[in-house]
């Protein structure tokens, strides 16, 4: 089951990670920042926790093992969630992480090249977009 991080009664956020360095460090970043964060390592307990916490954004790894990542955004398709999706890659071009899931998707963070000022600053946008 995904941990979370806060209880903190802000957005839900969902972390769907399988390096477990890259999923603490997000977490610590979005946690200061003041959101209430679910971080998951796989792909079962990350559509539980779509399921459960009806996030309004999910960071989602495109490398999930199994193919994990396009089933997870078929799955959020299905359910009609509104949750806006950021892949994460460390695909230099964002163009092969599009070749790669099948699926033109404009919120591509490089996770070797974000900092935690440019992941603040990409989710405030991100949820002003879900929010309107």
């Amino acid at each position: 089951m995904p941990k979370s991080s806060s209880v903190i009664k802000s957005p839900c956020i969902i972390f769907v990670e399988h390096d477990f360095e890259i999923r603490e460090l997000y977490k610590e970043i979005l946690t200061e920042a003041g959101y209430r964060i679910f971080v998951c390592a796989a792909l079962t307990p990350a559509i539980k926790a779509v399921i459960r916490h009806k996030p309004i954004l999910v960071f989602v790894d495109v490398d999930l093992p199994g193919g994990g990542a396009l089933k997870l955004l078929r799955h959020i398709d299905k359910s009609s969630s509104k949750a806006g999706i950021v892949l994460l890659s460390n695909y230099e071009e964002k163009m092969a992480v599009r070749r790669h899931l099948g699926r033109e998707m404009s919120n591509i963070i490089e996770t070797f090249k974000a900092n935690p000022d440019e992941i603040i600053t990409l989710v405030h946008r991100l949820l002003s977009k879900v929010k309107a």
